[in-house]
């Protein structure tokens, strides 16, 4: 998403429990995404509008439930890639995680991916 770098999605990710990202997102919810340092008004309408249609592919519970399923790195690979990165920046985050993917949590590991990313 445009001007929406992995620094901005950590800071998201670090004031919101992936639900509750989610659930902002999906009732378009800006004042909620506005309260986090950093978000100003147009990014927290720009994060509703973009990933509205996103969000509504992700099952409740899925990033937050425990990964070990098989598909878990293209599960990583298709959130980046819907963020805005380039497939092959995403393959490369993803790829540095290791094994973990299939046993952490995808919320930890889009965390860590998006600091990898983040340099």
């Amino acid at each position: 998403m445009p001007n929406v770098g992995p620094r901005t999605a950590l800071s998201v990710l670090g004031a919101l429990p992936v639900p509750e990202l989610v659930s902002a997102v999906s009732s378009g919810d800006v004042k909620r995404l506005n309260r986090i340092p950093g978000i100003g008004k147009k990014t927290a309408e720009r994060l509703v509008l973009e990933l509205k249609e996103k969000l509504l592919s992700v099952q409740p519970g899925e990033l937050a439930a425990p990964a070990g399923q098989e598909g878990n790195r293209l599960r990583l690979v298709t959130a980046l890639t819907n963020m805005g990165y380039r497939p092959t920046e995403a393959e490369r985050a993803v790829k540095s995680l290791g094994e973990r993917v299939e046993t952490e949590s995808l919320s930890v590991m889009l965390r860590e991916a998006l600091q990898t990313l983040s340099g």
